[in-house]
Formats: structure tokens, C-alpha cells, sequence
């Protein structure tokens, strides 16, 4: 079914091409975030940006790396990254959950926090680190090699601005799905590549 107004995947902002010389990175940041389409068991991160001086804007951007690692209590740390060589844009979030649903034992639903989040955006020198809290919930294949799962509405808050006082975003709510590969080598080099990003 072809994405339209009102469904899940439907554009609400005009992306445009790579960002003029010496533009912002909140320009270049949110000219990035694009809606690519509809698909099937794709990893894919949605955005609504609360800014000061304006209404909220939508964005979203499928992800093409998303790997996930599982600690003996069945938490969870997941990882999804996007590089955009043709803006220099990275993105990276991070969701580490605290406690996992039992089925039949325990409730699950998408207004309980049951994780972190963080997602740092940079381009050269310049991004921001927001970090905040939300839901996850995953299902992991008979093979225990890859999980599907989603992210409920997490609230997002900046913590830290790399060379720049301006943040890219404020205010965050972010949500998703995921389809991830159980990799715990990659998990742990792009969780030490985003902290090192966020300490410059």
C-alpha cells in the first residue's frame, strides 16, 4: 500500500539535498531525517521536534545498521546507526532496557518505561546528545540471532552540544521498529564510538 497523508510513513516535511556550505547543522540535521518510504520488517526511528519558535515537526529515517546484545537477565542493549556521507551526518541511538516483560506474567504496554535512550547526531565537529527514557519490547527468533521489536514514545532531552550552544533539537519524542542482529562486538564499538562522539 503506497504511503499517503495520515499513515505511518507519511512525509510531513520537504526533504531537500545536501545542505549549502556553512549552513547549520540543525538545517543540515533536519534536511537529513527522511521519510524513504514504506516497507516490511525495516529498522526505522520517528521524531517529533518541540521547538521554542515554532509548532512541532515530524521526522523519521530507516536505519541500515541495528545490532543487539543480551545480558544473562535478558536485558537488552541495542544499537541502530546511520551515516549520510553526502551530508557527513551520523546517527546513533542507544537503548539499554533495565527490565524485560514476562509473557503471561507480567504486563507489557507502551506507556511504561522500561529502558534509556540516548541518540547523538553530529556532523564534523558539531551534534547533539539527547538522553531520556521510554519502553522497548522485543521478540528474539528461535536461533537467538535477531530480534524484532519497537520503541515506544520516549521523551528525549539535550545533555550535552558538541562546539555549538545551539542544539539541533530541544525537545524529542522518539519512536520506532527494529529488526536487529545479534552481534555483541559491534554493539560495544558503536556504543564506545557514541560516547566518544558526545565527550569531545
Amino acid at each position: 500500500m503506497p504511503c499517503g497523508a495520515g499513515s505511518a510513513c507519511a512525509r510531513v516535511d520537504s526533504p531537500t539535498t545536501k545542505p549549502r556550505r556553512g549552513a547549520p547543522i540543525g538545517v543540515a540535521a533536519l534536511s537529513a531525517l527522511l521519510l524513504t518510504g514504506c516497507a516490511a520488517k525495516q529498522t526505522r526511528i520517528e521524531l517529533v521536534d518541540f521547538r521554542d519558535d515554532g509548532p512541532a515537526k515530524r521526522y523519521g529515517e530507516n536505519f541500515e545498521e541495528a545490532y543487539y546484545d543480551l545480558d544473562d537477565r535478558g536485558n537488552i542493549d541495542l544499537v541502530l546507526r546511520r551515516d549520510a556521507p553526502d551530508t557527513e551526518i551520523s546517527q546513533i541511538v542507544h537503548v539499554r532496557s533495565i527490565w524485560c516483560s514476562i509473557p503471561g506474567r507480567t504486563i507489557a504496554h507502551t506507556t511504561q518505561i522500561n529502558g534509556t535512550i540516548t541518540y547523538g547526531i553530529t556532523s564534523g565537529q558539531v551534534g547533539t546528545r539527547l538522553e531520556g527514557a521510554g519502553s522497548v519490547f522485543f521478540k528474539e527468533n528461535r536461533e537467538k540471532n535477531q530480534i524484532t521489536g519497537t520503541i515506544g514514545t520516549a521523551v528525549l532531552k539535550p545533555c550535552r552540544h558538541l562546539a555549538s550552544d545551539n542544539p539541533v533539537f530541544n525537545k524529542v519524542e522518539l519512536q520506532g521498529s527494529f529488526v536487529a542482529q545479534r552481534d555483541p562486538r559491534r554493539v560495544r564499538r558503536i556504543i564506545h564510538e557514541l560516547d566518544r562522539r558526545s565527550s569531545r
